[in-house]
């Protein structure tokens, strides 16, 4: 492979056989993620109260807007009320709070609140192992004495409808207020609904309208792009809920994009003389149904045709009996509703030979590491169930799938979980839930086997179900030399890790920070063998800037859970290390034009070796707004520590509430003459910014 690849990215491939003459094995395909270490949650927004806003109820609703995870994992909440700004004197905490659809998730104060009281709230974002990243903390004040206005309603576009200009009136139906007191609107547009991309417009106060309904226009908006909008209404001391609507913008019909044959690949051999055309989906830009057009020919050229058809789905059955042992061509192309049409595919040659027969082929997907089984709660008590998945292919007729585990992957001769599983003819995917309650505890290997009237195949799985025990005698040990520090200008902090006691396999144990704001830690991982079980390992944690002025704060390492073939080592996890990120002046980036704003957490998007003396980098990055409100941000660099020139210096920033960070919409590029580790562009040392202030 010429180049790494990315980090929390999925990638697809595909693999065929060919007999060195002109047969070809249909396409297998198969997918995997990228996943070098575990991130934690990104940075996310509070979004009602406002600041120092006022609530008119002693169980206010705090809202906030849903943070993303680059693992894919699933994340909680945990919300903090305090009494006072120092962030010590907690009044209420709620936790493990699953995320809501649409965008933002709520919760309702559990307990009344005093009248006339200044509290502070803060939310924290967890993923599935425990890393974390909390929000900056908000004030607002309890008066019941004044009722905040009514939810404006949204008029148009309509909640899921479509826009039909590229300059669009957002409508709301007004607000009312108890107080009769002046309300104003405040309107956001943005392409995400967490309202916190790169793209996110704000209106700013828009004073209501004397007639029945207040409007905010927007102009420039993108053909086929989904756009989410949210007004709320204010009073000057109490704001409503925001009303949140989405549509697509949609001025002209555009035809589907041409779709890519996937099987019979071009080149393939069919032993049928109807054979299934098979085809990669396609999206229409409008998001409405596509079907799909197929035709056959027996000329290259195109011009002898001897079928054709329309499917609903991506795949079509001849419905002729082609020639048999005679070369074809066929393609395909995509039709909307309203039958804008797609361009052809590249036509594919098709051998339709009744002879040849293919033996059936399996792929077991999971366990693809070793995994241990999860604990489920059933009538029949507590049982532990380990899910196999797989991927089987048979082009002759339907097989028959059967799952097998051994304690070794000497020869396929293990006991059988299940058999008589079928599955339709072509490439299918299926899982099973395996009850492994009764094992002994150990490691245990997998195998699938597919099999029609005619052939078998079989393939283990790349990983392992390991059983623990249910008091295991794994121990990961740390060591330190006191309290440990990190600063937010690059400053770390170091321990050393081993095992309590020697494996019987290798002992993978991931690394991460509680807290990725504030810090980072090298390596994302430990390996631990029977050789260098007690051998100390050197994990490195380094502060990071946040672009926010924050004090210190204090965060862990975690160390765990570990993966390994050893029982006693499985899912074990180390006492999380203690640190504190020290807050610096120098870590900030503040623009030097403007302090208002800081950047930090630069991040390289791509990299590629020019020449033997030049390296090129795309970066991205975040910026932090301390100053008022501002509907956009231009951020250019104006040096770095590169020794070679900056080739694209700016990054474009969305609008920006005071206190929010944001990140940017696009990337800039710069050459080095040796290689930038992303650890420089996580201290910020060396790099000077501009900021130009739309």
């Amino acid at each position: 492979m010429l180049n790494p690849l990315n980090d929390n990215t999925s990638y697809w491939w595909r693999a065929r056989a060919f007999d060195g003459k002109q047969t070809y094995s249909p396409w297998v395909n198969a997918r995997f993620f990228v996943n070098l270490y575990n991130d934690p949650p990104d940075n996310f927004n509070l979004t009602s109260p406002a600041p120092q806003a006022e609530v008119a109820e002693l169980t206010p609703v705090l809202t906030w807007m849903n943070a993303l995870d680059k693992d894919g994992d699933a994340i909680t909440y945990d919300v903090v009320v305090y009494k006072n700004a120092a962030l010590t004197e907690v009044v209420l905490t709620a936790t493990g709070l699953p995320a809501s659809a649409g965008g933002s998730t709520s919760w309702t104060v559990s307990a009344p609140l005093a009248n006339h009281t200044t509290y502070y709230w803060k939310v924290i974002a967890k993923d599935a192992l425990g890393a974390q990243t909390p929000s900056i903390a908000r004030p607002f004040v309890v008066n019941t004495g004044n009722t905040a206005p009514t939810v404006p309603v949204i008029v148009s576009p309509a909640i899921g409808g479509q826009s039909v200009t590229a300059s669009t009136a957002l409508t709301i139906q007004n607000s009312s207020d108890a107080e009769h007191d002046l309300i104003t609107y405040v309107f956001e547009l943005d392409t995400v609904d967490t309202f916190d991309s790169g793209n996110k417009r704000s209106s700013g106060q828009v004073i209501q309208s004397a007639s029945d309904q207040t409007v905010w226009s927007v102009s420039g908006l993108v053909e086929n792009q989904r756009y989410h909008w949210r007004a709320k209404a204010q009073d000057g001391r109490a704001e409503s809920a925001w009303a949140v609507g989405n549509f697509l913008m949609n001025a002209v019909n555009d035809a589907p994009p041409a779709p890519t044959i996937r099987n019979p690949g071009n080149g393939a051999w069919s032993a049928s003389q109807q054979p299934s055309l098979e085809v990669n989906p396609v999206q229409d830009p409008e998001g409405s149904a596509v079907r799909y057009q197929f035709e056959v020919y027996r000329d290259e050229a195109l011009t002898n045709r001897v079928s054709e058809g329309t499917s609903a789905s991506t795949a079509w059955i001849v419905p002729v009996a082609l020639a048999d042992k005679t070369t074809h061509w066929w393609r395909v192309r995509a039709l909307d509703v309203q039958d804008a049409a797609s361009g052809w595919s590249p036509a594919a040659v098709m051998y339709v030979s009744t002879g040849s027969y293919q033996d059936p082929t399996i792929q077991v997907t999971m366990p693809s590491v070793p995994v241990s089984p999860t604990v489920v709660s059933t009538t029949n008590g507590d049982r532990k169930i380990a899910t196999i998945r797989w991927e089987g292919t048979d082009p002759n007729i339907e097989p028959t799938v059967a799952l097998y585990y051994s304690t070794s992957k000497t020869d396929f001769t293990g006991n059988v979980i299940v058999d008589g599983l079928r599955q339709p003819t072509g490439t299918q995917g299926g899982t099973y839930a395996w009850d492994v309650t009764d094992l002994s505890p150990g490691t245990y290997y997998v195998y699938g086997a597919i099999y029609d009237a005619r052939g078998v195949g079989r393939a283990w799985a790349a990983g392992a179900i390991v059983v623990k025990p249910d008091v295991q005698t794994g121990g990961i040990k740390t060591s330190t030399t006191g309290p440990l520090s990190t600063m937010e200008d690059g400053g770390t902090a170091q321990f050393s890790v081993r095992l309590a006691s020697q494996p019987t396999a290798p002992v993978t144990v991931p690394v991460s920070s509680s807290n990725g704001r504030e810090a980072f830690t090298t390596p994302a991982s430990l390996i631990f063998t029977p050789e260098n079980w007690n051998i100390d390992q050197t994990v490195t944690a380094t502060g990071k800037p946040d672009c926010m002025r924050d004090g210190n704060q204090a965060y862990q390492v975690l160390l765990g859970r570990a993966v390994s073939l050893d029982p006693q080592y499985m899912d074990v996890s180390a006492t999380p290390v203690a640190m504190t990120n020290t807050d610096s002046p120098k870590a900030l980036l503040y623009a030097e034009n403007n302090v208002r704003f800081a950047i930090c957490a630069m991040t390289i998007r791509s990299w590629r070796k020019v020449d033997a003396t030049t390296w090129e980098y795309t970066v991205d990055a975040l910026i932090g707004n301390t100053g008022t409100a501002v509907a956009g941000v231009t951020a250019t660099l104006t040096l770095a520590p590169s020794g070679g020139p900056i080739v694209q210096p700016n990054l474009n920033f969305g609008s920006l509430q005071k206190g929010e960070v944001g990140r940017s919409t696009d990337t800039l590029t710069l050459r080095a003459r040796a290689p930038m580790s992303q650890a420089l562009f996580d201290s910020g040392a060396g790099f000077r910014w501009n900021v130009t202030v739309r």
